[in-house]
């Protein structure tokens, strides 16, 4: 459990109570001698997260089925800052509340960011 930055805690419109924590969640991703992202995700602390769930399994289809939130939407800021892209976002359930405030950092040298958007 971590205490959340003023951003994080707007975010998730915490107010100003100093005893709020957040579960975090660090993961590296890649192959060991070759780790091109570093990932840190901060959960609402009104889900009532513990941080000794199952991580092994999809984190949206545990949140679904051991805490009936379904994460719908999700919204992403990129920064590049040679030779890391940096990457935040932020997902919400299908009732628009904030569930994980997730920050990337990427190798930019082993990362293409693709959008395709449809009308």
């Amino acid at each position: 459990l971590k205490r959340p930055t003023e951003e994080i805690g707007t975010f998730f419109d915490l107010g100003s109570n100093p005893d709020t924590r957040c579960v975090v969640m660090e993961r590296v991703r890649g192959k060991k001698e070759y780790p091109f992202v570093y990932f840190i995700s901060y959960f609402n602390p009104n889900i009532p997260l513990t941080g000794e769930e199952d991580y092994t399994r999809p984190l949206y289809e545990m949140l679904e089925t051991q805490y009936n939130i379904v994460v719908k939407t999700s919204k992403e800021e990129i920064k590049s800052n040679d030779p890391i892209l940096i990457r935040r976002r932020f997902v919400y359930d299908v009732n628009g509340v904030p569930i994980e405030y997730n920050v990337g950092y990427y190798r930019a040298d082993s990362f293409t960011y693709t959008i395709e958007a449809e009308r």
